[in-house]
């Protein structure tokens, strides 16, 4: 038996322990207790976790339940209360009647002036007596004050939410549901709001562009869009993180750049079991898997899988380009401020030179000469090992002394661990899936590794 797995659905997998009180009082089994008269002993050798899913669904039913249990009550006791006002309004009539019980109807005519009748000293309000006005709360006010409180975490990430529907919503980014589909095209949305803007943006034909930039004069659809785009000719960043001093012009940009501090990966790629933080970085890492390449050169027609590759094959076919960064030394121009840095320190700088063996120029000839005549002065402090450059030697420290075990493999109780994410994933593609995502496309072999698949091909196919 699997004992990670949910107990009261017996599909996902549990991540919130039973014996648990979300909310400070009641424990989640005597929850179920409550609402399905389900016995959960601690130690009984069940499964002891419940998934995200059915812990909303409990606590939604559980809220159900004592709200129908306390509404019945209520309305008991009211009762109750009615009644006795009844009795004893009926034991007062009663008594009064008894009292005139011996005594004789008067005749018909004892009244002779009918201005004597007892009934014109009745009163009409008596009969009748005038209702007060009732008072009456607006709804929203009391929403408003029923949903005051202190934000509900969350068990898996530590996020707060104000509500929880809020919770609801955020909890689907960890379970993958998307339960809103779009009626015209495949796409899938965990909220409504999504949704809805999906629709307006992609399948609206009548609208338009009716919300002007002041600035530039650019046109969009949202007089919100119009005004997060402000920002960009103001400069305000109003999102700021809390971990560092970097500021977003979006919500949305400072909640992906969150997830860099806080290390949460919960988009796996399908074919090679990679995580990345984001489903923008999930949906770039899916073209090393193919070899469709949909950007083109204009000129040329010469494709690529990358924007970027085509931006920089661009260049070469710009007349008059501009070099405005040029070499002191040798006249050489480049494009970019880097091209030229790189330059100066390979070729210029005190340290570089012209190796004749290599017949190359290297940033620190003394140093790339080591690896000539078989000198390591590099030593590791807390091993033998020695090496020669200080690249070599802070990666030596780091992989095997100070993050050994910082990923460990997780498939079928394996105690494997490495310093590195992409040597876990090595790891279990080969000992684990005996997967090859990375293919070439001019022969059939395929590797574990991209940079395996990068070394073939320059080594066999030039």
């Amino acid at each position: 038996m699997d004992q990670n797995i949910c107990r009261l659905c017996n599909v996902n997998i549990g991540v919130i322990y039973l014996f648990d009180s979300l909310d400070g009082e009641t424990q989640l089994s005597a929850k179920v207790n409550h609402c399905a008269k389900v016995e959960i002993v601690q130690g009984d050798g069940l499964p002891a976790n419940i998934c995200v899913c059915c812990e909303e669904n409990l606590a939604s039913t559980y809220r159900f339940v004592r709200k129908c249990e306390e509404t019945d009550q209520k309305l008991r006791s009211l009762q109750f209360t009615v009644k006795q006002e009844w009795e004893t309004k009926c034991d007062v009539k009663v008594e009064t009647a008894c009292d005139n019980e011996d005594d004789s109807f008067p005749p018909d005519n004892i009244f002779e002036d009918p201005s004597d009748s007892p009934l014109d000293n009745v009163k009409v309000e008596d009969k009748h007596p005038v209702r007060t006005k009732r008072k009456y709360v607006r709804r929203s006010t009391v929403k408003r004050e029923s949903t005051k409180g202190d934000p509900i975490k969350c068990k898996v990430c530590g996020r707060k939410c104000a509500n929880p529907s809020t919770l609801a919503i955020h909890m689907r980014s960890h379970t993958n549901e998307k339960p809103f589909t779009c009626p015209t095209c495949d796409k899938r949305y965990k909220d409504g709001g999504g949704l809805k803007r999906h629709i307006e943006r992609n399948h609206n034909d009548d609208r338009q562009k009716a919300f002007i930039c002041e600035h530039c004069g650019k046109g969009f659809y949202s007089k919100s869009d119009c005004k997060i785009h402000m920002r960009v000719h103001t400069g305000e960043t109003p999102y700021a993180c809390t971990s560092c001093p970097a500021r977003f012009t979006q919500v949305g940009s400072l909640r992906r750049h969150v997830l860099t501090h806080t290390g949460e990966r919960s988009h796996m790629c399908s074919k090679c079991s990679k995580k990345f933080p984001t489903t923008q970085q999930l949906r770039k890492h899916y073209l090393v898997h193919s070899n469709e390449k949909k950007h083109k050169c204009p000129i040329c027609e010469l494709p690529f899988k990358y924007s970027n590759s085509m931006r920089k094959h661009m260049r070469l076919h710009l007349d008059g380009m501009i070099k405005k960064f040029m070499c002191d030394d040798c006249g050489q121009s480049f494009m970019v401020k880097g091209g030229l840095q790189s330059h100066i320190k390979r070729l210029h700088s005190a340290k570089s030179g012209y190796c004749s063996e290599c017949s190359k120029h290297f940033p620190n000839l003394e140093m790339h000469m080591w690896r000539h005549v078989g000198v390591r002065p590099l030593k590791c402090e807390l091993c033998p090992s020695s090496f020669f450059d200080s690249r070599g030697l802070s990666r030596h420290v780091s992989y095997r002394h100070k993050c050994v075990d910082k990923f460990q493999c997780t498939t079928d109780d394996c105690p494997a661990k490495f310093p590195a994410r992409a040597m876990l994933d090595y790891h279990v593609m080969r000992y684990h899936k005996s997967v090859k995502p990375f293919c070439c496309d001019k022969c059939p072999r395929c590797f574990y590794r991209k940079s395996d698949m990068v070394r073939h091909k320059r080594g066999t196919h030039k």
